[in-house]
């Protein structure tokens, strides 16, 4: 199975469970032309399919948060001072 092929795998199974996805490059941005982003995301199987389809050189699966999704997020960031810790790591912010 190709990396493409895994990744879709990956964002069905994950969709299957009510989270919505959508295709992001490696670097964390959208990876669909002219798309809306976090509002492209969707829970549907076929939508799922497509949006992958149209971006085969997706690299990670984005997830909608907040009330779409029930789910929130917090970033913790440790090039920017965020508290290392929590990643076992240890540098500027960490206790």
């Amino acid at each position: 199975m190709s990396p493409a092929e895994q990744l879709l795998e990956a964002a069905l199974a994950l969709a299957a469970t009510g989270v919505p996805v959508f295709p992001c490059t490696g670097r964390k941005v959208p990876a669909i032309p002219g798309g809306h982003g976090h509002l492209d995301a969707t829970t549907d199987p076929d939508e799922v399919r497509n949006l992958f389809t149209r971006a085969p050189w997706a690299k990670l699966i984005g997830v909608a948060t907040g009330a779409r999704s029930g789910l929130d997020i917090l970033d913790i960031d440790p090039r920017h001072g965020g508290c290392v810790t929590r990643s076992g790591g240890s540098g500027p912010g960490s206790r």
